[in-house]
């Protein structure tokens, strides 16, 4: 670590952006190894809820992350695409005789880095997701009880087989693609087939089917069977996963269109997990269906605040602006996404439909 380089009265803490936004935090699983490691990869997920747990914050969607977390990418790339303010480095996770030791690096926006203090030994992985906490609390300027929310039941946590093929389908999704899509179902399925208590993978699962259903990919009436089956296994198994309670409004809004209990289930999903991207954008694109378009903008920005580098998020976000009556803003940003990638069909429909 630098920090011993900052003057005695420098505090290295995390600095908040402009008064009306949330700082963002970015969680990077160090691997070192050839093999997945699980272990790891599971602490950094666990520590991502419960950062994703305090208001005072938005945390990076995990499959920004996995989508550039590669041999090669330092953390500062990955800070500077994701546009965060501040990134964990989570350290390989050590199992020794009497228990789990971790440690972490932090960066910051115009700080220096900071190695924290090992933390450890922890009888288990929810115990050392909670020191580790507890330790980034001070340095992210976050009241450490908001983020001790209720230890998950050890069976929804996945074993190793099942974290590998969930990792696998962050990746797949962050495509954005029909393909990329279908490629995450088949990876959250085979999670689950892996581990059947995996809560997290049916909840993913899930999401995956009813976003194939908005492709045309999956007819309805199977989509939504599929889906409804994973949620309950999802929340069988973890009562509070945010992504399957994410998943059961968007479900919701699509399959019933029981529009009121749709928006107190986005709301509940979005109380345990501020920073849940599907979350905040189904529930955007359920008010920009109501008429509350400005809302419905607000949700949005704040979905891709955690997700800056979605072309789908953008195309969401332009759509919201021209149902606003900000139709420059909207061509502006349908171009913009055009020249990423003039294949895009969704931006020229866009642009056509202005």
């Amino acid at each position: 670590s630098l920090a011993w380089l900052l003057p005695r009265d420098t505090d290295t803490v995390l600095q908040r952006p402009v008064a009306s936004l949330k700082p963002v935090v970015a969680i990077r699983p160090v691997m070192t190894a050839a093999a997945f490691d699980a272990i790891t990869f599971a602490v950094a997920a666990n520590l991502s809820s419960r950062l994703g747990a305090s208001p005072e914050v938005r945390v990076t969607s995990p499959e920004a992350v996995s989508a550039l977390n590669l041999s090669g990418t330092t953390s500062t790339q990955i800070m500077a695409t994701l546009q965060s303010d501040a990134l964990i480095e989570l350290q390989p996770v050590r199992h020794d005789e009497d228990g789990y030791r971790a440690t972490v690096r932090l960066l910051m926006a115009g700080g220096l880095p900071l190695t924290l203090a090992p933390v450890g030994p922890a009888p288990d992985l929810d115990a050392l997701a909670d020191a580790l906490a507890s330790a980034l609390a001070p340095r992210l300027r976050l009241d450490p009880e908001a983020l001790h929310a209720a230890p998950r039941p050890p069976g929804s946590r996945g074993n190793d087989e099942a974290l590998e093929h969930y990792a696998r389908g962050l990746r797949q999704i962050a495509t954005e693609s029909a393909a990329g899509i279908a490629q995450a179902c088949a990876s959250f399925k085979s999670a689950t087939d892996a581990d059947p208590k995996f809560a997290a993978g049916y909840a993913r699962w899930a999401q995956c089917l009813l976003t194939q259903y908005r492709f045309g990919e999956l007819d309805p009436p199977l989509a939504f069977e599929y889906a409804r089956n994973a949620v309950s296994l999802a929340l069988l198994h973890e009562p509070d996963n945010p992504d399957a309670l994410a998943a059961l409004a968007d479900l919701t809004a699509e399959e019933q269109h029981d529009w009121v209990r749709a928006e107190g289930e986005f709301h509940e999903a979005l109380a345990r997990d501020s920073s849940n991207v599907f979350a905040r954008s189904r529930y955007a694109m359920l008010l920009a269906g109501r008429g509350r378009t400005s809302e419905a903008l607000e949700q949005m920005n704040e979905a891709l605040r955690s997700a800056p580098m979605s072309t789908a998020l953008k195309g969401y976000l332009a759509m919201g602006l021209h149902y606003n009556g900000r139709d420059e803003e909207a061509l502006a940003l349908f171009e913009q996404l055009r020249s990423i990638d003039t294949s895009l069909e969704s931006a020229l429909v866009g642009q056509c439909r202005i």
